[in-house]
Protein backbone atom coordinates (compact mmCIF):
# COMPACT_ATOMS: atom_id res chain seq x y z
CA UNK A 1 0.00 0.00 0.00
CA UNK A 2 0.68 3.37 -0.80
CA UNK A 3 0.68 5.78 1.67
CA UNK A 4 0.25 9.73 0.71
CA UNK A 5 0.09 13.09 2.77
CA UNK A 6 0.62 16.79 2.40
CA UNK A 7 1.85 17.76 5.57
CA UNK A 8 2.30 21.62 4.29
CA UNK A 9 0.33 23.37 1.75
CA UNK A 10 1.77 26.82 2.20
CA UNK A 11 3.76 28.80 -0.07
CA UNK A 12 6.23 31.64 1.39
CA UNK A 13 5.27 31.96 5.13
CA UNK A 14 3.95 29.85 7.74
CA UNK A 15 0.42 30.78 8.72
CA UNK A 16 -1.58 28.73 11.95
CA UNK A 17 -3.54 26.63 9.85
CA UNK A 18 -1.72 25.74 7.32
CA UNK A 19 2.32 24.92 7.79
CA UNK A 20 5.04 25.29 4.94
CA UNK A 21 5.45 23.13 1.66
CA UNK A 22 6.25 19.13 2.36
CA UNK A 23 5.03 15.59 1.38
CA UNK A 24 5.55 12.61 3.45
CA UNK A 25 5.12 8.97 1.28
CA UNK A 26 5.17 5.80 2.89
CA UNK A 27 5.39 2.50 1.27
CA UNK A 28 6.54 -1.37 1.78
CA UNK A 29 7.90 0.15 5.85
CA UNK A 30 10.04 2.84 3.32
CA UNK A 31 9.83 6.82 3.94
CA UNK A 32 10.28 9.36 1.39
CA UNK A 33 9.54 12.84 1.97
CA UNK A 34 9.98 15.68 -0.50
CA UNK A 35 10.47 19.13 0.37
CA UNK A 36 10.75 20.07 4.41
CA UNK A 37 9.02 23.43 5.15
CA UNK A 38 8.75 24.94 8.47
CA UNK A 39 6.03 23.28 10.71
CA UNK A 40 7.11 19.76 9.07
CA UNK A 41 7.85 17.80 12.18
CA UNK A 42 4.19 19.48 13.59
CA UNK A 43 2.30 18.04 10.61
CA UNK A 44 4.26 14.81 10.96
CA UNK A 45 3.14 14.55 14.86
CA UNK A 46 -0.21 15.58 14.27
CA UNK A 47 -0.13 12.74 12.03
CA UNK A 48 0.95 10.40 13.90
CA UNK A 49 4.42 9.45 11.33
CA UNK A 50 7.76 9.69 12.66
CA UNK A 51 10.59 11.20 11.22
CA UNK A 52 13.40 9.01 12.30
CA UNK A 53 12.50 6.09 10.16
CA UNK A 54 12.68 8.33 6.76
CA UNK A 55 14.87 7.12 4.47
CA UNK A 56 15.34 9.72 1.27
CA UNK A 57 14.81 13.26 1.20
CA UNK A 58 14.05 15.09 -1.69
CA UNK A 59 14.05 18.91 -1.98
CA UNK A 60 12.76 20.59 -5.52
CA UNK A 61 14.59 23.38 -4.89
CA UNK A 62 16.60 25.91 -2.42
CA UNK A 63 13.90 28.50 -1.39
CA UNK A 64 13.40 28.68 2.16
CA UNK A 65 9.79 27.77 2.46
CA UNK A 66 10.89 24.49 1.17
CA UNK A 67 14.23 23.89 2.75
CA UNK A 68 14.25 25.70 6.07
CA UNK A 69 12.73 22.92 8.38
CA UNK A 70 15.64 20.22 7.37
CA UNK A 71 18.36 21.49 10.45
CA UNK A 72 15.27 20.53 12.91
CA UNK A 73 14.23 17.30 10.95
CA UNK A 74 18.02 16.14 11.21
CA UNK A 75 18.32 16.85 14.65
CA UNK A 76 14.90 15.06 15.20
CA UNK A 77 16.18 11.75 14.04
CA UNK A 78 19.71 11.63 15.72
CA UNK A 79 17.53 12.10 18.98
CA UNK A 80 16.07 9.31 18.04
CA UNK A 81 19.25 7.80 18.45
CA UNK A 82 18.81 7.20 13.91
CA UNK A 83 22.39 5.50 12.75
CA UNK A 84 21.47 4.23 9.18
CA UNK A 85 22.61 7.03 6.48
CA UNK A 86 20.01 9.24 5.09
CA UNK A 87 20.01 10.10 1.30
CA UNK A 88 19.15 13.68 0.52
CA UNK A 89 18.28 14.59 -3.50
CA UNK A 90 17.85 17.39 -5.03
CA UNK A 91 19.08 19.81 -7.55
CA UNK A 92 23.08 21.19 -8.12
CA UNK A 93 24.26 22.62 -5.20
CA UNK A 94 22.58 20.42 -2.63
CA UNK A 95 25.27 19.61 -0.87
CA UNK A 96 26.63 22.97 -0.36
CA UNK A 97 23.45 24.06 0.85
CA UNK A 98 22.81 20.92 3.45
CA UNK A 99 25.94 21.46 4.65
CA UNK A 100 25.28 25.28 5.41
CA UNK A 101 21.97 24.67 7.28
CA UNK A 102 23.98 22.13 9.13
CA UNK A 103 25.89 24.84 11.08
CA UNK A 104 23.22 24.65 13.07
CA UNK A 105 23.15 20.57 13.48
CA UNK A 106 26.76 19.68 13.17
CA UNK A 107 27.08 16.61 15.44
CA UNK A 108 24.45 13.61 13.91
CA UNK A 109 24.86 9.73 14.57
CA UNK A 110 24.18 9.02 11.16
CA UNK A 111 25.62 10.09 7.51
CA UNK A 112 23.82 11.88 5.14
CA UNK A 113 24.84 10.93 1.29
CA UNK A 114 23.48 14.12 -0.93
CA UNK A 115 22.88 13.28 -4.67
CA UNK A 116 22.86 15.72 -7.08
CA UNK A 117 21.09 16.15 -10.18
CA UNK A 118 23.53 17.02 -12.87
CA UNK A 119 20.44 16.59 -16.30
CA UNK A 120 17.37 18.02 -16.71
CA UNK A 121 15.99 14.27 -16.10
CA UNK A 122 17.25 11.92 -13.51
CA UNK A 123 16.05 7.93 -12.41
CA UNK A 124 16.45 6.53 -9.25
CA UNK A 125 15.00 3.72 -7.44
CA UNK A 126 14.95 2.93 -4.04
CA UNK A 127 13.60 -0.42 -3.25
CA UNK A 128 11.35 -0.90 -5.81
CA UNK A 129 10.00 2.55 -5.54
CA UNK A 130 11.26 4.41 -8.50
CA UNK A 131 11.59 8.18 -8.18
CA UNK A 132 11.76 10.96 -11.52
CA UNK A 133 13.24 14.07 -10.99
CA UNK A 134 12.52 16.21 -13.87
CA UNK A 135 12.93 20.05 -14.20
CA UNK A 136 10.34 22.59 -14.25
CA UNK A 137 10.27 26.65 -14.97
CA UNK A 138 10.66 28.35 -11.30
CA UNK A 139 13.29 31.46 -11.18
CA UNK A 140 15.72 29.31 -10.04
CA UNK A 141 16.39 25.80 -10.58
CA UNK A 142 13.55 23.47 -9.82
CA UNK A 143 12.55 19.74 -9.90
CA UNK A 144 9.16 18.05 -9.65
CA UNK A 145 9.29 14.35 -8.86
CA UNK A 146 7.52 11.43 -10.00
CA UNK A 147 7.02 8.46 -7.62
CA UNK A 148 6.49 5.04 -9.42
CA UNK A 149 6.15 1.41 -7.87
CA UNK A 150 6.02 -1.18 -10.92
CA UNK A 151 3.81 -4.21 -10.61
CA UNK A 152 5.45 -7.51 -12.22
CA UNK A 153 3.00 -9.40 -14.59
CA UNK A 154 1.28 -12.43 -13.35
CA UNK A 155 3.76 -15.98 -12.84
CA UNK A 156 2.53 -18.13 -15.70
CA UNK A 157 2.44 -21.29 -14.25
CA UNK A 158 2.19 -23.14 -17.90
CA UNK A 159 5.64 -21.57 -19.07
CA UNK A 160 7.25 -22.90 -15.83
CA UNK A 161 5.70 -26.57 -16.25
CA UNK A 162 6.78 -27.01 -19.59
CA UNK A 163 10.05 -25.99 -19.12
CA UNK A 164 10.26 -28.13 -16.44
CA UNK A 165 11.02 -26.09 -13.21
CA UNK A 166 10.51 -27.36 -10.08
CA UNK A 167 7.89 -25.33 -7.91
CA UNK A 168 10.67 -24.88 -4.70
CA UNK A 169 12.37 -22.30 -7.46
CA UNK A 170 8.89 -20.95 -8.55
CA UNK A 171 8.90 -17.88 -5.79
CA UNK A 172 12.87 -16.93 -6.34
CA UNK A 173 11.75 -16.48 -10.10
CA UNK A 174 8.56 -14.37 -8.98
CA UNK A 175 10.56 -12.14 -7.15
CA UNK A 176 13.15 -11.70 -10.06
CA UNK A 177 15.78 -13.98 -9.78
CA UNK A 178 17.61 -15.44 -12.25
CA UNK A 179 18.68 -19.30 -11.76
CA UNK A 180 21.39 -21.50 -13.13
CA UNK A 181 19.77 -25.29 -13.36
CA UNK A 182 21.45 -28.32 -14.29
CA UNK A 183 23.87 -25.74 -16.60
CA UNK A 184 20.72 -24.13 -17.93
CA UNK A 185 19.92 -20.17 -17.13
CA UNK A 186 15.84 -19.54 -15.93
CA UNK A 187 15.40 -15.72 -16.16
CA UNK A 188 11.91 -14.05 -14.57
CA UNK A 189 10.98 -12.96 -18.10
CA UNK A 190 10.70 -16.47 -19.13
CA UNK A 191 7.54 -17.35 -16.64
CA UNK A 192 5.84 -13.63 -15.96
CA UNK A 193 3.06 -12.56 -17.65
CA UNK A 194 3.39 -8.35 -18.68
CA UNK A 195 3.83 -6.59 -16.52
CA UNK A 196 0.68 -4.75 -14.88
CA UNK A 197 -0.09 -1.37 -13.93
CA UNK A 198 1.27 -0.26 -10.77
CA UNK A 199 0.59 2.96 -8.71
CA UNK A 200 2.18 6.71 -9.71
CA UNK A 201 2.53 9.75 -7.84
CA UNK A 202 3.75 12.77 -9.24
CA UNK A 203 4.70 16.29 -7.65
CA UNK A 204 5.32 19.66 -8.57
CA UNK A 205 5.74 22.98 -6.99
CA UNK A 206 6.91 26.39 -7.91
CA UNK A 207 6.46 26.26 -11.47
CA UNK A 208 4.81 27.81 -14.38
CA UNK A 209 2.80 25.01 -16.25
CA UNK A 210 5.10 22.79 -18.80
CA UNK A 211 4.95 19.97 -21.53
CA UNK A 212 7.73 18.36 -19.02
CA UNK A 213 5.21 18.43 -16.49
CA UNK A 214 2.26 17.17 -18.43
CA UNK A 215 4.74 14.45 -20.01
CA UNK A 216 6.06 13.07 -16.72
CA UNK A 217 2.41 13.03 -15.02
CA UNK A 218 0.52 11.39 -17.89
CA UNK A 219 -1.27 8.74 -16.57
CA UNK A 220 -0.61 9.19 -12.55
CA UNK A 221 -3.17 8.26 -9.87
CA UNK A 222 -2.56 11.78 -7.93
CA UNK A 223 -1.06 14.79 -9.18
CA UNK A 224 -0.14 17.09 -6.47
CA UNK A 225 0.13 20.62 -8.17
CA UNK A 226 1.20 23.53 -7.19
CA UNK A 227 -1.94 26.42 -7.09
CA UNK A 228 -0.39 29.68 -5.73
CA UNK A 229 -3.21 31.49 -6.88
CA UNK A 230 -7.05 30.56 -6.71
CA UNK A 231 -8.56 34.05 -8.71
CA UNK A 232 -8.20 33.99 -12.16
CA UNK A 233 -7.40 37.37 -12.85
CA UNK A 234 -4.38 37.04 -10.71
CA UNK A 235 -2.31 35.05 -13.66
CA UNK A 236 -0.14 37.98 -14.76
CA UNK A 237 1.53 37.95 -11.40
CA UNK A 238 1.70 34.22 -11.53
CA UNK A 239 3.64 34.55 -14.93
CA UNK A 240 5.60 37.12 -12.97
CA UNK A 241 6.84 34.95 -10.26
CA UNK A 242 7.06 31.71 -12.12
CA UNK A 243 4.01 30.16 -9.91
CA UNK A 244 0.55 28.79 -11.10
CA UNK A 245 -3.00 29.67 -11.03
CA UNK A 246 -5.85 27.05 -10.16
CA UNK A 247 -7.10 26.81 -12.95
CA UNK A 248 -3.96 26.41 -15.20
CA UNK A 249 -3.27 23.39 -13.12
CA UNK A 250 -6.67 21.74 -13.54
CA UNK A 251 -5.77 22.39 -17.43
CA UNK A 252 -2.53 20.36 -17.09
CA UNK A 253 -4.42 17.64 -14.90
CA UNK A 254 -7.03 17.45 -18.11
CA UNK A 255 -4.57 17.31 -21.03
CA UNK A 256 -1.92 14.42 -18.83
CA UNK A 257 -5.20 12.08 -18.05
CA UNK A 258 -4.83 11.75 -14.31
CA UNK A 259 -7.04 10.32 -11.73
CA UNK A 260 -7.05 12.86 -9.03
CA UNK A 261 -5.58 15.64 -8.38
CA UNK A 262 -4.90 17.83 -5.22
CA UNK A 263 -3.88 21.64 -4.98
CA UNK A 264 -0.74 22.71 -2.68
CA UNK A 265 1.72 25.82 -2.49
CA UNK A 266 -1.55 28.36 -1.36
CA UNK A 267 -0.54 32.10 -1.36
CA UNK A 268 -0.42 33.34 2.18
CA UNK A 269 -3.35 35.63 0.70
CA UNK A 270 -5.44 33.25 -0.26
CA UNK A 271 -7.85 32.12 2.87
CA UNK A 272 -10.24 29.85 1.24
CA UNK A 273 -9.40 27.96 -1.47
CA UNK A 274 -12.30 26.07 -1.60
CA UNK A 275 -14.19 29.15 -2.75
CA UNK A 276 -12.35 29.06 -6.06
CA UNK A 277 -12.81 25.00 -6.77
CA UNK A 278 -15.91 25.23 -8.53
CA UNK A 279 -13.84 26.27 -12.04
CA UNK A 280 -11.41 24.46 -11.30
CA UNK A 281 -13.74 21.15 -11.41
CA UNK A 282 -15.35 22.12 -14.52
CA UNK A 283 -11.94 21.52 -16.30
CA UNK A 284 -11.07 18.37 -14.08
CA UNK A 285 -13.66 17.14 -11.46
CA UNK A 286 -11.33 14.91 -9.47
CA UNK A 287 -9.90 18.09 -8.05
CA UNK A 288 -9.25 18.73 -4.42
CA UNK A 289 -8.28 21.37 -2.14
CA UNK A 290 -7.03 21.54 1.32
CA UNK A 291 -10.56 21.97 2.49
CA UNK A 292 -12.28 19.26 0.91
CA UNK A 293 -9.32 16.43 1.31
CA UNK A 294 -10.04 17.00 4.92
CA UNK A 295 -13.71 16.88 4.63
CA UNK A 296 -13.17 13.30 2.27
CA UNK A 297 -11.03 12.03 5.32
CA UNK A 298 -13.52 13.10 7.69
CA UNK A 299 -16.05 11.49 5.73
CA UNK A 300 -14.36 8.48 5.17
CA UNK A 301 -13.10 8.34 9.32
CA UNK A 302 -17.23 8.80 9.43
CA UNK A 303 -18.05 5.83 7.04
CA UNK A 304 -15.41 3.38 8.85
CA UNK A 305 -17.01 4.03 12.78
CA UNK A 306 -20.19 3.24 10.82
CA UNK A 307 -19.41 -0.03 9.29
CA UNK A 308 -17.71 -0.52 12.77
CA UNK A 309 -21.32 -0.46 14.27
CA UNK A 310 -22.63 -2.07 11.37
CA UNK A 311 -20.31 -5.07 11.68
CA UNK A 312 -20.82 -5.23 15.74
CA UNK A 313 -24.76 -5.15 15.21
CA UNK A 314 -24.26 -7.95 12.62
CA UNK A 315 -22.14 -10.15 15.07
CA UNK A 316 -24.79 -10.09 17.91
CA UNK A 317 -27.52 -11.15 14.89
CA UNK A 318 -25.31 -13.61 14.01
CA UNK A 319 -24.83 -14.78 17.53
CA UNK A 320 -28.48 -14.66 17.99
CA UNK A 321 -29.80 -16.36 14.80
CA UNK A 322 -26.81 -19.23 15.76
CA UNK A 323 -28.31 -19.61 18.97
CA UNK A 324 -31.81 -20.39 17.37
CA UNK A 325 -30.05 -22.82 14.93
CA UNK A 326 -28.91 -24.51 17.63
CA UNK A 327 -32.12 -24.72 19.23
CA UNK A 328 -34.12 -25.81 16.44
CA UNK A 329 -31.85 -28.70 15.71
CA UNK A 330 -32.07 -30.03 19.26
CA UNK A 331 -35.74 -30.07 18.67
CA UNK A 332 -35.37 -31.68 15.15
CA UNK A 333 -33.54 -34.38 16.35
CA UNK A 334 -35.95 -34.88 19.34
CA UNK A 335 -38.76 -35.16 16.99
CA UNK A 336 -37.05 -37.33 14.38
CA UNK A 337 -36.66 -39.56 17.57
CA UNK A 338 -40.55 -39.53 18.20
CA UNK A 339 -41.48 -40.06 14.55
CA UNK A 340 -38.44 -43.23 14.67
CA UNK A 341 -40.47 -44.43 17.62
CA UNK A 342 -43.76 -44.05 16.02
CA UNK A 343 -42.59 -45.73 13.06
CA UNK A 344 -41.93 -48.51 14.94
CA UNK A 345 -44.90 -48.91 16.88
CA UNK A 346 -46.98 -48.99 13.91
CA UNK A 347 -44.71 -51.59 12.87
CA UNK A 348 -44.88 -53.76 15.50
CA UNK A 349 -48.92 -53.46 15.53
CA UNK A 350 -48.98 -54.25 11.55
CA UNK A 351 -46.83 -56.99 12.67
CA UNK A 352 -49.26 -58.03 15.71
CA UNK A 353 -52.54 -57.83 13.27
CA UNK A 354 -50.34 -60.32 10.94
CA UNK A 355 -49.62 -62.30 13.34
CA UNK A 356 -52.97 -63.04 14.86
CA UNK A 357 -54.10 -64.03 11.62
CA UNK A 358 -57.22 -61.99 11.56
CA UNK A 359 -59.07 -61.27 8.61
CA UNK A 360 -61.02 -58.49 9.09
CA UNK A 361 -59.21 -56.97 12.26
CA UNK A 362 -60.78 -55.67 15.21
CA UNK A 363 -62.14 -52.47 15.66
CA UNK A 364 -59.58 -51.46 18.44
CA UNK A 365 -56.73 -52.44 16.72
CA UNK A 366 -57.77 -50.42 13.55
CA UNK A 367 -58.32 -47.81 15.73
CA UNK A 368 -55.16 -47.77 17.63
CA UNK A 369 -53.33 -47.88 14.63
CA UNK A 370 -55.29 -45.29 12.72
CA UNK A 371 -54.63 -42.74 15.88
CA UNK A 372 -50.46 -43.62 15.80
CA UNK A 373 -50.68 -42.89 11.81
CA UNK A 374 -52.65 -39.48 12.64
CA UNK A 375 -50.00 -38.83 15.15
CA UNK A 376 -47.13 -39.68 12.67
CA UNK A 377 -48.85 -37.57 10.42
CA UNK A 378 -48.76 -34.77 12.81
CA UNK A 379 -45.18 -35.46 13.27
CA UNK A 380 -44.23 -35.26 9.83
CA UNK A 381 -45.67 -32.09 9.27
CA UNK A 382 -44.67 -30.35 12.61
CA UNK A 383 -41.00 -31.68 11.37
CA UNK A 384 -41.43 -29.95 7.80
CA UNK A 385 -41.94 -26.67 9.33
CA UNK A 386 -38.98 -26.81 11.98
CA UNK A 387 -36.71 -27.99 8.84
CA UNK A 388 -38.38 -24.97 6.93
CA UNK A 389 -37.63 -22.12 9.31
CA UNK A 390 -33.81 -24.35 9.89
CA UNK A 391 -33.27 -23.58 6.11
CA UNK A 392 -34.83 -20.07 6.79
CA UNK A 393 -32.06 -19.38 9.65
CA UNK A 394 -29.15 -20.77 7.48
CA UNK A 395 -30.08 -18.74 4.57
CA UNK A 396 -30.26 -15.80 6.79
CA UNK A 397 -26.83 -16.52 8.70
CA UNK A 398 -25.81 -17.37 4.75
CA UNK A 399 -26.48 -13.78 3.81
CA UNK A 400 -25.38 -11.94 7.47
CA UNK A 401 -21.43 -14.00 7.07
CA UNK A 402 -21.91 -12.37 2.96
CA UNK A 403 -22.46 -8.96 4.27
CA UNK A 404 -20.20 -8.63 7.04
CA UNK A 405 -17.34 -10.61 4.89
CA UNK A 406 -17.63 -7.81 1.72
CA UNK A 407 -18.04 -5.13 4.46
CA UNK A 408 -14.42 -6.30 5.91
CA UNK A 409 -12.85 -6.61 2.58
CA UNK A 410 -13.86 -3.56 0.89
CA UNK A 411 -12.88 -1.83 4.14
Amino acid sequence: MLEVCLLGTGGMMPLPYRWLTSLMVRYNGKSILIDCGEGTQIAMKEKGWSPKPIDVICFTHFHADHISGLPGMLLTMGNAERTEPLTVIGPKGLTRTVNALRVIAPELPFEIRCIEFEENEQTLCFDGLRIEAFRVNHNVVCYGYSLSIDRAGKFQLDKAEALGIERRYWNKLQKGETLELDGKIYTPDMVMGEARNGLKVTYCTDTRPTEGIVKHAAGSDLFICEGMYGEPEKKDKAKEHKHMTFLEAADMAKRAQVKKMWLTHYSPSLVHPEEFMGGVRKIFPDSFDEVSIDESLLNLTKSLELEEVKNDETKVKLADLESKKLELQEKVKDFEYSNQEFNRQIENLNAEITEIGITETSYNLIRKRNRLMEKADLFEKHLSELMAQLSDIKIKISFKYLYFYYSNYFL
